[in-house]
Formats: C-alpha cells, structure tokens, sequence
C-alpha cells in the first residue's frame, strides 16, 4: 500500500490511506484519492475516482466507489462503473467487452474472469451491442447471460426476447441463444417503397420470431438460425 497520507487506528485495527492511494496484492490493483483497510474483516473500501486492475486479466473497472472483500474475492462497484471485461487467456486478439451499469461485481477466482451487472446494463463491442437489465459474464463457462428483456445488435441482426446468452468460442460471439418472445430481424432487409400501401400493416423488415431462437455464427457471420415453438417469419426477397 502506498498514499501520500496514511492514519492507522490500531485499537479498531482500521488504516486509512488518502492521496494517491495505490493497493496491490496477487491478483488485484485499486488506484484511488482515498482506501480504508479493515484488518479484522480483510476489507479495502475505495472511494474517489478509483480504478481496479485485475493482473492476471488485464480487466477494468472505473468506478466513485469500490468495495474490495479479499476473503470472498469480490469486488463490487458503484454507481454507475465502467468496465473492461478481457478473458485471463491473453492469447484472444478479439476486442474486449466494455461494460455499463448500476452496479458491477467481480468474482476474484483463479480459473478465469467472472462478472455480474445489475441494472439498465450496456455492452459495447465491434461486433455487438447488447442492454438489459442484468448481465453475468462467465469465461470459464464461454457465456454473457443477458436477462429481463435484453435486446443484441450484431452486424446483421436486431435479436428481441426475455432471455439471451451470447455464446463465446475464443471470446468470438460462436452463437446467440434467445429464449421467450424471441425475435431476429435482419438489418439488411427492408420493404421495397414500390409495395402497395395495402400492406402497411405488415412489418417494413424480415424477421424470424418464436419462443426460441438458436442463431450460429461462423468467422463472424451468421451461418444460420433456427426458430422453435410459434415460429413465424417474413423475408423480402
């Protein structure tokens, strides 16, 4: 631990740092204006444009207010942090995620970077962007889980539904799955302006809807995708 300042309080066992504060243990690193340190519950509490490094990963969060409880492994950020979330393999040379929401907590476990967001969460990346109002980022498992009504944009498609997981190969988005109202519309489709005004009534874009979607990519394309339950779809040819 280092600051420009530090008082320690040696009968409640607390130690407060102020100024240029700069933690670091194994696997983690808080820069911040101020940290106190309780000894006896193994917590550092950060405050003031704090920014956590996690050293194995290489992963981000920028936050006003972080608490770091080192016997559970967690991190938890607020209000509002943002995030850089890269997989501990350093070998992916895909584009990190960056992370937007109410809250954000990291899972300090060895066997690879595990995150949750909780409220009015956003997701940016070259090939995707995705909201909704929870958000569990799993590497070990290769999966973003996306709840309460989220909404994805690839490259290709607009994707709707209660439910989606993004499926990760290599931190390459391998497969989008939506479960409950699901819907994709392609983006590169529209309705031709020489159509009849007689079907305004029908929607101006392809899509495919049901209670499931399963939509696989390949090299970053979708190669196919595939409806279930109250499938229904329109193309424009």
């Amino acid at each position: 631990m280092r600051s420009e300042q530090a008082t320690i309080f040696r009968q409640s066992q607390i130690a407060d740092f102020q100024r240029n504060v700069h933690f670091w243990d194994t696997t983690t690193e808080i820069y911040a204006d101020r940290l106190l340190y309780y000894e006896v519950s193994n917590q550092a509490l950060a405050t003031g444009s704090v920014q956590v490094i996690d050293r194995r990963s290489g992963s981000q969060v920028a936050a006003d207010t972080v608490l770091y409880e080192r016997n559970l492994g967690l991190i938890t950020a607020r209000p509002r942090p943002q995030g850089i979330v890269l997989p501990q393999d350093t070998t992916s040379q895909e584009d990190p995620f960056h992370v937007w929401a109410d809250v954000m907590i990291f899972h300090n476990d060895s066997t690879g970077t595990e995150m949750d967001g909780l409220g009015k969460v956003l997701i940016e990346r070259t090939d995707l962007t995705a909201v909704g109002d929870s958000l569990h980022y799993d590497e070990r498992n290769r999966r973003v889980a996306l709840r309460k009504e989220p909404r994805v944009e690839t490259l290709e498609t607009y994707l709707t539904a209660e439910r989606i997981d993004v499926i990760l190969e290599a931190n390459r988005i391998d497969a989008l799955v939506a479960r409950d109202r699901a819907r994709a519309v392609d983006k590169t489709d529209s309705l031709p302006g020489t159509v009849s005004a007689v079907f305004d009534n029908v929607s101006d874009q392809s899509f495919l809807e049901g209670d499931s979607l399963i939509i696989e990519f390949a090299e970053g394309r979708i190669e196919w995708l595939v409806a279930q339950g109250n499938a229904r779809s329109l193309n424009y040819a």
